[in-house]
């Protein structure tokens, strides 16, 4: 789940550094048919499931590599986590989505943390408390430091 929001930076900055960090972590990961399958989501104020965990065209390293370069092309304004987690929840880590039961499915966050004035607090909660995966990293992003 990626934030793609102005208050990361200036695009011309930030999107090229945030391309290479995903492109870093895809690496690590064994993407494959029987293996890891991943799948993108955007968030702005709205947020966007982009493809499904079962979708063979991005069971490689290279195919999801390039669907993230060709998918993040700008930053909008709104950060809206509320949003994107309800997202998460409620279309990506489904069934429908391709998430496979009995497999161990966890969520990379990566944003700078900073949630809209208008975000909804008590839609935030909710969809973390019925998260139905770990978040296993949260990347206060790259002004800061440089991850993996």
């Amino acid at each position: 789940m990626v934030d793609t929001t102005k208050s990361l930076g200036r695009e011309e900055d930030v999107l090229p550094d945030l391309k290479e960090v995903l492109a870093h972590l895809v690496q690590k990961f064994d993407i494959s048919r029987d293996k890891t399958h991943v799948s993108l989501e955007t968030f702005y104020k709205p947020a966007k499931v982009h493809n499904s965990f079962n979708d063979s065209n991005f069971w490689s390293v290279n195919a999801v590599t390039d669907f993230i370069n060709n998918t993040i092309t700008d930053l909008k304004s709104g950060t809206h986590l509320d949003n994107a987690l309800e997202k998460a929840n409620n279309k990506m880590f489904t069934e429908g989505n391709g998430d496979r039961s009995g497999e161990v499915s966890a969520l990379v966050l990566f944003s700078d943390g900073k949630n809209s004035p208008r975000h909804d607090e008590i839609k935030l909660k909710r969809a973390l408390e019925g998260l139905k995966v770990t978040i296993i990293q949260f990347a206060w992003f790259l002004n800061q430091y440089k991850m993996i």
